[in-house]
């Protein structure tokens, strides 16, 4: 049986993920932004495929490249907080390269983005994919 404080820590980390979802979208021009009715947010290229969360439903879905489907992440915890980590560590590197190669990302900057966002998330791929960790149903 689940407790108040795993949901608690559930609803936190779905509200995280939003917030930092919004402020990648904002700043790598990566994804979309729907504030209503909804308050939705995606984040495309993310990770071999694309990442949405919904604040006003409580929904994170991923949606993985090749696939026919979808992983409902809504009441994953763990996985939440790996996506939390792994997004907050590319978008650190994505700012600190962007920072250094200033001219390299004035000429595409989209495309500079992806390079950061788009490599595949192995671990979700393992929990969620096929015994390959490539995806699958």
């Amino acid at each position: 049986m689940k407790t108040k404080n795993h949901y608690r820590e559930l609803f936190e980390a779905k509200n995280e993920l939003h917030k930092l979802l919004k402020r990648v979208v904002v700043s790598t021009k990566l994804g979309r932004q729907r504030k209503y009715p909804d308050d939705d947010i995606e984040l495309y290229p993310f990770g071999n495929g694309n990442i949405s969360s919904c604040a006003r439903y409580g929904q994170v879905r991923y949606y993985p490249e090749g696939v026919c489907g979808e992983y409902e992440l809504d009441n994953d915890t763990e996985t939440i907080k790996y996506l939390i980590m792994e997004i907050t560590k590319r978008y650190k590197y994505f700012r600190k390269s962007r920072d250094a190669n200033k001219l390299e990302y004035i000429k595409g900057k989209k495309k500079f983005a992806e390079r950061f966002f788009n490599p595949p998330l192995k671990e979700l791929l393992k929990k969620y994919g096929d015994e390959n960790g490539e995806g699958g149903s």
